[in-house]
């Protein structure tokens, strides 16, 4: 895990770095950047929705104030910086397959060329998908009151996929083709709906397409880097950094060191569950917050 101690290393250089040269300009505190960091980090790669609960802290934190738009569009590009830093942890939690997409890239690994052919093949969907929606200049950014369906659904689906593909597949990673890359891909593409959750529609996508829990896993979770990867890139250079530049640098160090730390336990979460084939505590969990919500907030 010589990957993984490297990142931890680099990430805890950027929170001294960040304490020594950050500005105090900041709209946002370090507990409160450390905490969203750790709720991010936790649910990104569980079936439960980390904007959700993100946006569920924010709430809970706010103490009745109403934030303005900039500071809005400010923490939206924050969040989005948190889902980097908690994608990052793919990459150090599976060394040697990110090994060996690196040689692929390189031109000295068959197999790791094949399957970052696959993981592009899979992220044209959702590419498509978001050009489009940037086209019609709409980027749905609800209050929590508009979350509590898509929860609750989410939960039920969840429950009746388990119901139906109680037993899980056997296929490895090697016997994944462009069809099942597409069809996971296109299920990927239902998570630009706040709610909905990236990790339970192309986990659910990849496990009914037969892989083994643990190929899904990988799958999907490097699918998932890549396109947030791809998405923080996009709204950096499209102008979220000048957004983030109200935040001092020690904050933003802070939330995304703790995302990336907190990510790597919840893959090991889940992938414990999946070897006991269940995935139904997530569901229950959907479902609860989800009437919780509905019950509070409508």
């Amino acid at each position: 895990m010589a990957l993984a101690r490297m990142g931890t290393f680099l990430l805890w250089a950027a929170v001294l770095a960040g304490s020594a040269l950050g500005r105090e300009r900041t709209p946002i505190g370090d507990g409160e950047a450390a905490l969203a960091g750790a709720v991010q980090g936790l649910a990104e790669f569980l079936p439960i929705s980390s904007s959700a609960h993100l946006l569920l802290l924010r709430e809970l934190t706010r103490g009745g104030e109403t934030p303005t738009a900039d500071r809005k569009e400010a923490l939206w590009h924050f969040d989005l910086l948190l889902q980097l830093a908690s994608a990052c942890a793919v990459f150090a939690a599976y060394p040697r397959r990110t090994g060996q997409l690196c040689r692929g890239i390189a031109g000295r690994s068959r197999e790791g060329l094949r399957l970052l052919g696959l993981l592009l093949l899979a992220f044209l969907p959702a590419a498509l998908a978001g050009a489009l929606l940037d086209l019609l200049r709409w980027h749905p950014s609800p209050g929590l009151r508009a979350l509590g369906w898509p929860l609750l659904l989410g939960g039920a689906y969840l429950l009746a996929f388990e119901h139906i593909f109680r037993q899980r597949g056997r296929r490895e990673l090697a016997e994944l083709d462009g069809r099942d890359a597409l069809f996971i891909g296109a299920a990927q593409t239902l998570a630009l709906f706040p709610g909905v959750s990236r990790s339970l529609m192309s986990l659910t996508a990849a496990l009914a397409r037969g892989l083994c829990p643990s190929a899904a896993v990988e799958f999907t979770f490097f699918l998932g880097g890549g396109t947030i990867g791809a998405a923080a890139g996009h709204r950096f250079f499209a102008g979220g950094l000048s957004t983030l530049a109200t935040f001092s640098g020690k904050s933003v160090a802070i939330g995304c060191g703790c995302a990336f730390l907190c990510a790597i336990p919840s893959l090991f979460i889940l992938n414990h569950l999946l070897r006991n084939c269940t995935l139904r505590p997530f569901a229950y969990y959907r479902i609860l917050l989800g009437l919780a919500i509905l019950a509070i907030y409508c």
